[in-house]
C-alpha cells in the first residue's frame, strides 16, 4: 500500500523542500511506495484551506519542520497540528515526526515536548550541522527513521478491499499523478495546474487518476504538427510583436526588449536602425524581467525568465555571447544594484537572494509570508531591499543586518503593480491598479507622499538622478510628474494602454503598448521621437515621426503556424526591399498588411 507523508512547514523554511535540502533526499523513498504532499502543490483557485485539511485526513505521517517562525504561525500551530493530534486520538494511525530546524521554544508545546524528534540531544539542523558532510549524515538518519515509521505502519494498515469488477471486464488500475510525472517529464505541480486550466476533473488530494484521465493528460503535452493553413497576418503581428518587459543601461547606450515569442532585441540608441537579436539557450520558459549592467569592456545583460536567468555579455563591438546561466523556480524579478556588484533574485514564494555579480555566490537570504511575490528592488545603493505582491504589502529589509524593518500593508488585498527604489536615495516608490502612487523612506517605510490618480496605474520609470516619475494609466496616457511637489510635468496620449517603461540615460523615454508598439519620447517635452514596430522574431522596421523608414531589419519569420517570407511588400504592391529606406509606411500601408491573409509556405 502507499504510505502519504503530509509535510507540515513554515514558508520561511520553504528551502528546505528543494531538492537538493531534505526533502529531496527523502523523496528517494517514493520508489518504496511513499508520496510526499505539501502546499506546493495547490493549484490557483483551489480552496486551499479545505485541500490542505483533506490531505491532512488522507495521510499517515506528518512530518513536521519545527522553526520558531513555525510556532508562532497561527494556522501552522492553531489548524494543522491540532488536526494531526485529533487525527491521532481519533484513529491511532497518523504519526507526527518532528524535525528541529532552528533554535525554538520547543519545550513550551506539550505535543513536541512529548515526543522523540531530530536530531537528538537538543540539537538543531542550522546550529550543529553546519558542515555539507555532517548534515548529509543526519539527513540520512532522517530518511532511516521514516522508514522504520513507514514500515511500521504498513501491517497495521487494513489491505485494501478488492476492486469491484464492472459488468462485462476488470476494473482499470488507476494511475499515479508521480508515474506520469516521470512519463512526460513534466512536474506534479504543473501537472495538476494544466489539468485545471484544461478543464480536467481530478482529485489531486489522492495522487491517482483514471486511465481515461490520464490520458487527457498525456495529449495536453503532445506535440501537434500544424497543416497548412492561410495565415492572418494582424494576429501574427499582434503575438509575434508584444513587447511586455523593457529595460536600459545605465549609460543609455543600450535598450532590451524583451518579447513573448522568446526573442531579446537590443538596440543601439544613438543609432536604432542596428540591434542584436538574442535567443535564451533555455528551451522552455517565458521572460519575466531584465537588467543591464556597465562593465569597463561592454555591458551585461541578465535575462531573467520564470525557470532561471543568463548571462550575456555585450561587447562594444555590438556582439552578444553567452556566459552563464542560473536556475530558480517561478523567479520574477531580477535586478542589479547601482554600483553593478550585486544581484537581486525575487522569487514567487516569498523569497529574496542577493548574489554576486561577479561569481553568483549568495549573499543574503530573506524570506517572507507573501504568498505571491511579485517585485522587488535595491534602495540606497543595496543598503536596504524592498519587496511587494498580490496581497499590497510591501516589505523592507536592512541588508546589512538581514533584519526585517517593516511589513506595511498600504493596499490589503490589492496586488502592487510597479515597485523601485529611488538610485541613491534612501526613497522608494510603489503603485497600485487603483492610481495609487506613495513615495516611501526605506529606512522605516514612512509615507511622505501620496499620490492619486484617476485612472489605474499600469507601469511606471524614474529619471535617472531626478525627482522624476513617468507613469503609464490606463486610459491610453502617460505623464511626467514631481514627486515631492506632486506637480504634473506634461501628459501625453498613447495609441493603446502602456505595459511597460523605463527611462534611457538622460534624454529618453521607452514606451511599450498593448498590440506591440514602442515608442521613444524626449523625456523633457513626452513628444514621440520615434516608433519600433515588429514583423516578427527578426523581421522589425524603424519608423521616424513623419511615417518614413529609416531602418529595416527583415529576415524570414518562421511563426508556429508557417512561414512568413521576405515577399510580402512585393505581393502587396509595396516597393522592393532595396528601396524601403526612402518609402513612407503610414497608417494606410500598415493596414494593408495586416488585414491580408497569404499563403502558407513550406
Amino acid at each position: 500500500m502507499e504510505i502519504k507523508v503530509f509535510v507540515s512547514y513554515s514558508h520561511h523554511d520553504k528551502e528546505y523542500l528543494a531538492d537538493d535540502s531534505l526533502l529531496g533526499y527523502l523523496k528517494g523513498l517514493e520508489s518504496e511506495g511513499v508520496s510526499f504532499w505539501s502546499d506546493e502543490a495547490l493549484v490557483a483557485g483551489e480552496n486551499w484551506d479545505k485541500e490542505i485539511k483533506d490531505n491532512i485526513e488522507t495521510s499517515h505521517i506528518a512530518l513536521v519542520l519545527v522553526s520558531q517562525r513555525f510556532l508562532d504561525s497561527a494556522y501552522c500551530t492553531d489548524v494543522e497540528i491540532r488536526r494531526f493530534l485529533k487525527k491521532c486520538r481519533r484513529t491511532k494511525g497518523l504519526v507526527i515526526f518532528p524535525i528541529i530546524l532552528s533554535a525554538c521554544e520547543w519545550e513550551r508545546h506539550e505535543w513536541l515536548k512529548s515526543r522523540q524528534f531530530l536530531p537528538k540531544d537538543g540539537k538543531t539542523v542550522e546550529e550543529d550541522f553546519t558542515d555539507e558532510g555532517r548534515r548529509k549524515r543526519l539527513f540520512h538518519d532522517i530518511r532511516q527513521d521514516l522508514r522504520k515509521q513507514i514500515d511500521r505502519i504498513r501491517p497495521s494498515q487494513p489491505p485494501p478491499p478488492p476492486p469491484e469488477e464492472p459488468p462485462g471486464g476488470k476494473k482499470k488500475q488507476r494511475i499515479r499523478i508521480y508515474e506520469l510525472s516521470k512519463e512526460l517529464g513534466v512536474e506534479c505541480k504543473r501537472i495538476i495546474e494544466d489539468a485545471h486550466r484544461e478543464g480536467i476533473s481530478l482529485n489531486s488530494a489522492f495522487n491517482t487518476v483514471s486511465p481515461e484521465v490520464a490520458e487527457q493528460i498525456r495529449k495536453i503535452y503532445e506535440q501537434k504538427e500544424v497543416a497548412p493553413a492561410r495565415l492572418n497576418l494582424n494576429r501574427l503581428l499582434e503575438r509575434a510583436s508584444y513587447a511586455p518587459i523593457l529595460c536600459a543601461s545605465p549609460d543609455g547606450a543600450w535598450l532590451a526588449t524583451l518579447h513573448l515569442n522568446r526573442v531579446v532585441h537590443l538596440w543601439r540608441t544613438d543609432d536604432l536602425s542596428q540591434h542584436i537579436t538574442i535567443v535564451p539557450q533555455r528551451s522552455e520558459g517565458y521572460f519575466t524581467s531584465c537588467a543591464i549592467r556597465q562593465m569597463p569592456t561592454g555591458w551585461e545583460l541578465l535575462m531573467g525568465m520564470n525557470n532561471g536567468f543568463e548571462e550575456w555579455r555585450i561587447a562594444p563591438t555590438g556582439t552578444a555571447v553567452l556566459t552563464g546561466l542560473k536556475s530558480y523556480k517561478n523567479l520574477m524579478e531580477i535586478r542589479f544594484s547601482d554600483d553593478g556588484s550585486l544581484i537581486l533574485i525575487v522569487l514567487l514564494a516569498g523569497v529574496l537572494e542577493i548574489i554576486r555579480a561577479d561569481n553568483n555566490k549568495l549573499v543574503k537570504r530573506f524570506h517572507c509570508d507573501e504568498q505571491r511575490l511579485m517585485t522587488g528592488s535595491f534602495c540606497e545603493n543595496a543598503r536596504y531591499v524592498i519587496a511587494g505582491g498580490e496581497s499590497g504589502k510591501t516589505f523592507i529589509w536592512d541588508t546589512t543586518t538581514g533584519e526585517l524593518i517593516q511589513a506595511k500593508n498600504d493596499h490589503h488585498g490589492m496586488p502592487i503593480t510597479v515597485l523601485s527604489g529611488i538610485p541613491s536615495r534612501s526613497l522608494y516608490i510603489s503603485a497600485w491598479e487603483d492610481g495609487t502612487l506613495t513615495v516611501c523612506r526605506c529606512r522605516d517605510g514612512l509615507t511622505l507622499k501620496r499620490i492619486a490618480h484617476k485612472e489605474g496605474i499600469t507601469c511606471a520609470a524614474l529619471k535617472r538622478n531626478a525627482d522624476l516619475v513617468f507613469v503609464g494609466l490606463k486610459n491610453k496616457s502617460f505623464l511626467a510628474q514631481e514627486m515631492m511637489w506632486q506637480r504634473i510635468k506634461w501628459e501625453r496620449d498613447l495609441p493603446n494602454e502602456p505595459i511597460a517603461m523605463t527611462s534611457i540615460g538622460r534624454d529618453y523615454l521607452a514606451v511599450a503598448t498593448h498590440g506591440g508598439k514602442i515608442e521613444i519620447r524626449d523625456i523633457d517635452t513626452g513628444q514621440t521621437l520615434a516608433t519600433l514596430v515588429g514583423f516578427g522574431a527578426d523581421d522589425w522596421i524603424m519608423v521616424s515621426t513623419d511615417d518614413h523608414i529609416v531602418g529595416t531589419g527583415y529576415e524570414e519569420f518562421l511563426g508556429e503556424e508557417g512561414r512568413l517570407c521576405r515577399k510580402i511588400p512585393e505581393e502587396f504592391g509595396l516597393p522592393d526591399l532595396n528601396n524601403l529606406l526612402t518609402t513612407t509606411i503610414g497608417d494606410r500601408a500598415m493596414d494593408l498588411i495586416s488585414s491580408h491573409v497569404i499563403e502558407n509556405r513550406a
